[in-house]
């Protein structure tokens, strides 16, 4: 895509804050990466998303650490500090 089609489409989403050609939050991460302009609504929009991604994988590390623990024999937990 040419820059001059890639400059009227900035254009077209700063002139209608409600455009419908919302981006992704997979490429407004891409855009952030390589030093693109986002407008302020889909920065929030990617803070969320990071957010999001953040707890679920906290909740994921912390559901193998309590899988791990569950599966280590009694004295093992007792050596561990963790009964």
């Amino acid at each position: 895509m040419s820059m001059q089609n890639e400059r009227r489409r900035a254009e077209r989403r700063q002139a209608d804050a409600n455009a419908d050609d919302d981006l992704s939050p997979e490429y407004l991460a891409l855009l952030e990466v390589c030093g693109g302009e986002i407008r302020a609504s889909d920065r929030a929009v990617l803070a969320e998303r990071r957010l999001a991604m953040q707890l679920e994988s906290e909740a994921i590390a912390a559901k193998k650490q309590d899988a791990a623990q569950a599966a280590l024999p009694a004295a093992d937990r007792r050596r561990a500090g963790t009964t």
